[in-house]
């Protein structure tokens, strides 16, 4: 006779009866119990495609910091720990707007509600899914890897740089041959070898490390400041007068080739860096033009080899800029020779303090002691 069955194990309501341990019936309900013991919740799952979203994961719009490390084949870290999701989609976004749909073979015309492409045709020149470029877009989902973003890179057509840009602000190496070239000397012994001539060390964010003599009677004394008043950049956005430095026809330029370092800085040092954040969000609160320049994403402004400077006593003076850039691409050692050979021993001749000293700017705070 068959006795009555109940395993503690199952659900109330999936079985139930009084059948033989013999009976098909009663031996599928067993095995279906069992089964159903052995489905405990385990969380939401995680997604085989990035960007995917599944029930119960949640999404958080904007900056979002990855967690985790990633080793790269020199021996040092960097990754997702390192990425802001939502500056990535910014960057994303702007390359967007600006490319025309005529430079990728699609057809423009007055209907188009967007300056540039739409998200879709981005999605379908990059092989990519529209829902996970929105994502993207959009500062969600998951870190993209190398491969995405050069398709990414592709799509929008962008150059050397702007793909360089775009794979540090994902937490990647920049590709070989996307970097300028590079040494790994000493900065400081190279200075000792330009007395003559006047040179300086400035950081990726134009912070002046130091100046010999000549560069001081030149440009004015700039180093020695602290906090973000060490950048050049907080000067030329906050006080006017720090751009009597340059012709006022290059002005502009000399706006442009500051924000574009300042962004490449800022996506090779990190979200973690403190004092370029604090820069960049104080620039944006009192600057309507260095928010524009900081909007458009350029990134790459090419530094010209020929400048101009206004000095206060010598005058308009056409110099040739030289640089050498360290291999972490964190500081930069400027000199400059003057088109005509006589300046420099008048430079070496003046007293940087009589020279700046009735000017505004960083020269002025450090000539009368505020630095």
């Amino acid at each position: 006779m068959g006795r009555h069955l109940r395993d503690t194990r199952t659900p109330a309501g999936i079985f139930t009866g009084r059948l033989s341990r013999a009976d098909p019936a009663c031996l599928a309900a067993r095995l279906a119990a069992r089964l159903a013991s052995c489905l405990v919740p385990h969380g939401p799952r995680r997604s085989s495609f990035p960007g995917r979203r599944f029930p119960g994961r949640r999404f958080s719009p904007g900056r979002r910091f990855s967690p985790g490390r990633r080793k790269y084949g020199d021996g040092t870290y960097g990754g997702e720990d390192t990425v802001d999701l939502g500056e990535l989609g910014s960057f994303l976004r702007a390359r967007r707007d600006r490319l025309r749909p005529e430079a990728v073979g699609l057809p423009g015309g007055s209907r188009r509600r967007v300056p540039g492409l739409r998200r879709d045709e981005v999605a379908e020149l990059a092989s990519l899914s529209a829902d996970y470029y929105t994502e993207l877009e959009q500062g969600r989902g998951q870190t993209p890897s190398e491969p995405v973003l050069c398709a990414l890179a592709r799509a929008l057509r962008l150059g050397p740089d702007e793909t360089a840009h775009l794979l540090h602000l994902a937490g990647h190496p920049a590709p070989l041959g996307a970097e300028p070239v590079q040494m790994q000397s000493a900065l400081q012994q190279l200075m000792t070898r330009l007395d003559d001539t006047p040179a300086m060390v400035i950081t990726d964010i134009h912070e002046v490390v130091v100046q010999n003599h000549a560069a001081q009677v030149l440009v004015g004394p700039q180093a020695g400041l602290t906090g973000i008043r060490a950048s050049f950049l907080y000067h030329w956005f906050t006080v006017p007068a720090t751009r009597d430095l340059y012709p006022a026809d290059d002005h502009d330029y000399h706006s442009r080739l500051l924000v574009s370092d300042l962004r490449a800085a800022v996506a090779r040092r990190g979200p973690a860096d403190a004092v370029s954040r604090e820069l960049v969000g104080h620039l944006l609160q009192v600057s309507d033009e260095f928010a524009g320049l900081w909007r458009a994403h350029e990134v790459k402004v090419r530094h010209e080899e020929y400048k101009r400077v206004v000095n206060p006593v010598l005058g308009t003076l056409k110099v040739t800029c030289n640089s050498i850039v360290t291999a972490d691409a964190a500081q930069r050692l400027l000199w400059f020779v003057p088109d005509d050979a006589d300046v420099v021993p008048r430079l070496h001749a003046l007293d940087p303090a009589d020279v700046w000293s009735d000017t505004p700017g960083p020269a002025f705070g450090l000539v009368r002691g505020w630095g």
